[in-house]
């Protein structure tokens, strides 16, 4: 009985000891941004263009500060990012930052999605800074939320990662597509509770806490194909060998060995009337899909004796049949350690 009574007081404290840990990270995270709001020089509660009053600092980045403000003509809460260019900058760089900026502007003055973040306006401070102003987004990164819960439950991850998948596909949809490059949860993933998925510019990307009334979509994913090209119905299933069901193997010695016409469960592969079959069935009875995601294995399995243009010519094959039946579809796809010659030659990372 002792023993079950410090087990309970060792758990008690260890969860106070969590508990105080939060409340220290977010002391310290409230320091380091009233330190960073001090030193910023718009520290007195300017009004930016005669309409946008700077409440708070939100948070500093290398070359930008993003401000808490209040848009007096529209009465709404928004974001002000102020970006800043260096005075050691050369002025080959400035050109180039100045560059870079108006290109991510023009990209997203045009996006309208209800999952993207609006930019509502862009203007010049001075001659060395000036500001966009976006829709206001409350709460912390997802990096923060990690780092103060540790954990995240299944339901909450796969609803992050689906309004993710959302505005994503949004994204590539446009022409020309865009590409976001700073996707990262210390970096512009913001958690609101309460409310729908909103993403950034593209550079920055928010993700915003599912509702209770939060919207699914559906997604395909086809794994492991290993299309054989040689499997012959038929054929011996039972060979002894790490692949079988092929016209190298012979004929089997009972008909309860002979591979069939739709694959076989035994030591085989896909044939092609299988892979076939069911790429026509999911265009047939998915077409409401968003996307599909195929993530690699596509050779056989006869990994001691496929060569370099086995492998490639194996790749060519299963990519036009997956194009003749889900040309309607926009597919993500991804590499597996079979697709090497020799098999598992995978880069480390």
């Amino acid at each position: 009985m002792r023993t079950n009574s410090y087990k309970k007081e060792d758990a008690a404290l260890q969860l106070e000891m969590e508990k105080l840990e939060r409340a220290r990270n977010l002391h310290i995270r409230e320091l380091k941004r009233i330190a960073n709001e001090d030193q910023s020089r718009f520290n007195d509660h300017p009004v930016l263009n005669e309409r946008y009053l700077l409440l708070m600092l939100l948070g500093k980045g290398g070359f930008s500060e993003v401000h808490k403000a209040f848009d007096l003509k529209e009465q709404r809460y928004v974001a002000c990012k102020i970006h800043e260019l260096n005075k050691d900058w050369k002025d080959e760089k400035k050109a180039n930052y100045i560059k870079h900026a108006l290109r991510e502007y023009n990209i997203h003055k045009s996006l309208e999605h209800p999952r993207i973040v609006r930019l509502y306006d862009v203007f010049e401070i001075d001659a060395k800074s000036f500001c966009t102003v976006l829709e206001y987004c409350d709460g912390h990164d997802l990096d923060f939320y990690l780092k103060q819960h540790k954990t995240m439950g299944e339901r909450e991850a796969r609803s992050i990662i689906m309004q993710i998948g959302s505005a994503l596909k949004y994204l590539n949809q446009i022409k020309p597509p865009v590409i976001h490059y700073d996707l990262k949860p210390e970096a512009g993933m913001s958690l609101v509770y309460e409310a729908e998925l909103k993403t950034g510019n593209p550079s920055v990307f928010q993700v915003r806490r599912e509702a209770k009334s939060g919207q699914t979509f559906k997604v395909i994913h086809i794994s492991d194909t290993h299309y054989d090209p040689d499997y012959q119905a038929g054929s011996n299933a039972v060979c002894g060998r790490p692949l079988c069901c092929r016209s190298s193997n012979g004929s089997p010695v009972r008909s309860s060995e002979g591979a069939g016409k739709w694959g076989d469960y035994r030591d085989c592969d896909t044939p092609k009337i299988l892979l076939e079959n069911l790429l026509s069935h999911i265009a047939a009875n998915h077409q409401d899909a968003s996307y599909v995601i195929w993530t690699g294995d596509i050779p056989p399995h006869n990994v001691w004796s496929i060569t370099r243009e086995e492998a490639l010519q194996n790749l060519r094959d299963t990519v036009q049949i997956f194009e003749e039946h889900l040309s309607a579809f926009q597919i993500y796809p991804a590499l597996g350690n079979h697709e090497a010659e020799p098999v598992n030659m995978c880069v480390r990372i």
